[in-house]
């Protein structure tokens, strides 16, 4: 594969808003794309996975949640749960066929493929980001239970 197209999905597998330790790194090129260990050290050095991947990230603007009443932020804790439990199960089903070279015409359109999955991986772990961020900022607003 072509060192630019490798870079790119590198860049949306190993997305910068998660702070990828060694381990978290290791683990998911071990588990989720089955690479050997000796495999993925190579990998993240020569990408320089750990390096290019672990800037923080802050959500601007938070949210105060000053107009909204109790009762909302707990709907809205309610809603972003219920979001997470969908994308996951969207993951599933997405997931549920693999595609191999044959579904596809020619090499090149595979390998295609498998980048935009890539991309959409990276859309779902953005997305849980989001989510991530949305719970901790209302847990601060939401009154303690009785």
């Amino acid at each position: 594969m072509p060192d630019k197209d490798a870079k790119k999905i590198i860049n949306h597998v190993f997305s910068d808003l998660i702070k990828w330790t060694y381990e978290d790194a290791v683990f998911h090129l071990t588990q989720i794309f089955n690479f050997t260990d000796e495999e993925s050290d190579q990998l993240i050095k020569e990408y320089d996975i750990l390096t290019s991947a672990t800037k923080e990230v802050i959500m601007n603007p938070p949210p105060s949640f000053e107009a909204t009443a109790p009762r909302d932020v707990n709907d809205y804790k309610s809603n972003l749960w219920q979001a997470r439990k969908l994308l996951l199960e969207a993951k599933k089903l997405i997931s549920a066929t693999a595609l191999t070279p044959r579904d596809y015409h020619n090499q090149k359109d595979f390998e295609e493929a498998i980048v935009q999955r890539m991309e959409l991986q990276v859309n779902f772990v953005n997305i849980n980001k989001y989510i991530d961020d949305h719970l901790t900022f209302a847990k601060n607003y939401t009154p303690p239970g009785k």
